[in-house]
């Protein structure tokens, strides 16, 4: 089993006189009692924002920057943005994770007409959903987190997609459709509906912005299960 990445994310950014700080009180339970770090021991620390990381030595009290590291991009997944319809709690959050994992850089999740849960209290949610994000980025040592975004329809997802810069994919069960991976470009976005299928004016919508249809399989996955294998075909 591999052992857990050392490294921590944090909020703050650093500039260049910064030589020691602080580690909040849940990083520093982890570093020291998940991690089991000890005065000495070195180990990274990502800000969330900006384009560099700093590999540093604890000590009982502060943390000493040892020096700055240029962040690193990961090169070969085609998707850029995943359009995920909300469903069950538990299903989208292990979207969030393994899209994550998968190096997707945005997130919007948008509330289907056919979507169960519904879109309330955005602040919680997305407090929840970054906090998945930081763990999978941790765990696969990821260096840029997602943007998450959180929509109450489909025509503000598109808004927030880039939808006239990029080119768009929904994963559809339609028949004689090209598999997703064989189409795809560089910067896509890819829509994955809900449980249930979108709506007519839902699919309506898309076809309007020009977004091509794709194929993952001829079996009818769930929800989260067509995100994650989207991702996977995603890469090159």
């Amino acid at each position: 089993m591999r052992e857990a990445a050392r490294r921590v994310f944090i909020e703050k950014t650093f500039d260049e006189t910064t030589s020691e700080f602080q580690l909040s009180n849940d990083n520093n339970r982890y570093i020291r009692k998940v991690l089991r770090l000890s005065a000495g021991d070195k180990f990274e620390v990502v800000p969330c924002l900006g384009d560099l990381k700093y590999l540093c030595t604890l000590s009982d009290k502060f943390t000493h920057i040892d020096k700055a590291i240029k962040k690193k991009e990961i090169i070969g997944q085609r998707i850029d943005t995943l359009l995920f319809a909300l469903c069950k709690p538990k299903a989208t959050e292990l979207m969030i994770e393994k899209a994550t994992e998968h190096c997707v850089k945005k997130i919007i999740i948008w509330q289907s007409e056919r979507s169960v849960p519904k879109v309330n209290n955005k602040s919680k949610k997305l407090e929840r959903y970054k906090k998945i994000a930081v763990s999978a980025a941790t765990q696969c040592e990821r260096d840029y987190l997602p943007d998450i975004l959180i929509c109450s329809n489909i025509e503000d997802a598109l808004s927030e997609s880039s939808i006239s810069k990029q080119p768009h994919y929904l994963c559809s069960l339609e028949d004689n459709l090209p598999i997703l991976s064989s189409v795809i470009k560089k910067d896509s976005c890819v829509v994955i509906g809900p449980e249930g299928d979108l709506t007519e004016k839902e699919k309506k919508i898309l076809l309007t912005k020009n977004v091509d249809l794709a194929s993952l399989g001829n079996t009818i996955l769930r929800s989260e299960t067509a995100a994650i294998s989207a991702c996977a075909l995603g890469w090159t």
